[in-house]
């Protein structure tokens, strides 16, 4: 099925309610950041990830809906409002893409506010160089490597985002290629457990 659209409306913390909670309660913790583990549940159709706080509650969520065979698309995400605007968000993009290599589309009718659709969201990991973002355009299902914010949001071309692994970069190689990039003015830290446990972003 193909997720075209995102309802967005005021905030959204009812989708984060003991039912999330309990989504994840079996799942497995996949990685860390700050004090939240991050736990994956997957489907035939879906990957559901959540971020679990210490006291077992879900202070995130992301989905993605298969879109083809290579593809999924973003059906949903939301951080409980305590969290919001402290990387959360990007954190989920960054592990869906640069960890479990997920090949990931925006939904089409992107929104200024909240993250499933949010403009800034997506400018921002088209910005970061961490993963290649680009163009796609879903009636033709061709991919628009020098699309720009500006042609993504001309709706009457059904564009959208696709974020991919760049050219099967490592995570450890993506880290040395954005510090050489910022040259001691930022430093990246990996925060999975495998790179560096602890770690920031």
């Amino acid at each position: 099925m193909k997720v075209e659209e995102i309802i967005t409306g005021p905030s959204r913390d009812e989708y984060l309610d003991g039912t999330t909670t309990l989504a994840f309660k079996n799942a497995p913790t996949v990685a860390t950041i700050r004090d939240l583990s991050l736990k994956k549940v997957v489907s035939p159709d879906d990957i559901y990830y959540g971020l679990i706080n210490t006291k077992g509650q879900a202070v995130g969520y992301f989905e993605v809906r298969k879109y083809d065979d290579t593809k999924w698309q973003v059906v949903l995400v939301q951080i409980a409002q305590a969290y919001k605007s402290q990387g959360y968000g990007t954190f989920f993009y960054d592990y869906a893409v640069m960890n479990d290599k997920l090949s990931i589309l925006s939904d089409v009718n992107q929104s200024e506010g909240g993250l499933g659709g949010s403009k800034g969201l997506w400018e921002k990991l088209y910005r970061h160089g961490r993963f290649t973002v680009c163009g796609y355009a879903l009636i033709t299902d061709t991919i628009l490597p020098d699309a720009t914010p500006a042609d993504v949001y001309n709706q009457k071309d059904n564009i959208c985002w696709l974020a991919k692994p760049k050219d099967n970069e490592s995570i450890n190689e993506m880290i040395i290629r954005l510090n050489d990039k910022y040259d001691g003015k930022r430093t990246i830290v990996w925060y999975g457990p495998s790179i560096v446990p602890d770690g920031d972003f």
